[in-house]
């Protein structure tokens, strides 16, 4: 979802030669976790998602004749809920601007982690109103991606590419996975597969139980940038960084 991926592009030093967006293990420490909470950059990412996850246009409100109806945001966090929050920049509707503040405090808080958990600290979020189409599929790629992640043996390998996964959705589940345009790299191809076969999908939105929906998700994976990934709702970008070593030779 490199539309609405992350609020920063954070590049980070591994310390194997090769690192990708792997699930973090159970007896590894999170990054930044000896910092206080509010300065971690994947936990802020974390809370925009979450939030951005429930904000939509009403039920029954048609498309937008045009697009990208948005607002922002301020709350505080505090008690391990969102509590507070005001509009800081209108979405040009008072309606809508009402709405989003209900919407806000609903939003499942990510599980903190770092220092100062227990102090509460303000943010400010520039959100999107999405038709409530638009929000499942936000919700469904941003599921996927959770599961998305890129091998130490596909970096080491420098296989990179685009991995276009055709499926069908009904109710929650995903059926006829297969691959509809190959990234050329059998690894990658079976790990686009994994992650869509590994997913816990959204239930469908209103109006849409018991409807079939042919959908198509593009996995782009990439090393240090090396490649253009291509752009769209659909898109989930899975990175992996290489640290090339040099060898310094004295004379």
């Amino acid at each position: 979802m490199r539309e609405y991926r992350n609020l920063a592009v954070l590049v980070l030093a591994c310390a194997l030669s090769a690192c990708g967006t792997t699930p973090p293990q159970a007896n590894k420490p999170p990054l930044f976790s000896d910092q206080a909470y509010w300065t971690n950059p994947f936990w802020q990412a974390e809370l925009f998602s979450a939030v951005q996850s429930v904000v939509h246009l009403p039920a029954n409100a048609a498309s937008p004749a045009k697009p990208g109806i948005h607002g922002t945001v301020k709350f505080l966090f505090a008690n391990g809920k969102i509590e507070d929050p005001e509009i800081v920049a209108s979405t040009g509707n008072p309606d809508l601007d009402k709405l989003m503040l209900q919407q806000v405090v609903t939003a499942k808080v990510p599980k903190l982690y770092g220092l100062h958990t227990g102090q509460p600290h303000a943010f400010q979020l520039p959100l999107q109103m999405f038709t409530l189409y638009r929000s499942f599929q936000y919700n469904l790629y941003k599921a996927i991606q959770s599961k998305s992640e890129y091998s130490r043996v596909a970096i080491l390998n420098d296989e990179m590419g685009s991995v276009t996964v055709d499926f069908y959705y009904l109710d929650g589940k995903a059926s006829n996975v297969a691959v509809a345009k190959s990234s050329g790299h059998k690894d990658l191809d079976e790990l686009a597969i994994g992650a869509m076969t590994s997913t816990t999908l959204p239930s469908p939105p209103q109006g849409y139980a018991g409807k079939t929906l042919h959908m198509k998700v593009i996995f782009c994976y990439e090393i240090n940038n090396a490649i253009k990934c291509p752009t769209g709702n659909n898109v989930i970008n899975i990175v992996g960084t290489r640290i090339l070593r040099r060898s310094v030779v004295t004379y």
